[in-house]
């Protein structure tokens, strides 16, 4: 069976809303990546948190293991996410 390839860029990335299969919840959408520079594999979904402020403040981000990404679709990335305290901030 032939795999197929699909090609996405981060801003059509950063335009789909994130969801939780664990609890339906709606995550908000993709801010920014975090990649291994050497390997250009994707570490990371980071995504701005709850709250007015959050969009501007990194204290407050959701960082999305990509192994916890399920699915990158035409409208949303399904993913199991399920938050540790404190895993917004970053070490």
């Amino acid at each position: 069976m032939k795999e197929l390839c699909i090609i996405d860029t981060f801003t059509s990335l950063k335009n789909k809303e994130v969801i939780n299969t664990l609890d339906g919840k709606a995550l908000g959408c993709v801010t920014d990546l975090e990649f291994n520079r050497l390997t250009g594999q994707i570490l990371r979904l980071i995504l701005p948190g709850e709250g007015l402020g959050a969009m501007f403040s990194g204290k407050k981000r959701v960082y999305i293991p990509f192994d916890q990404v399920d699915r990158i679709g035409d409208d949303v990335i399904l993913v199991r996410f399920c938050a540790l305290p404190n895993a917004d901030e970053k070490e």
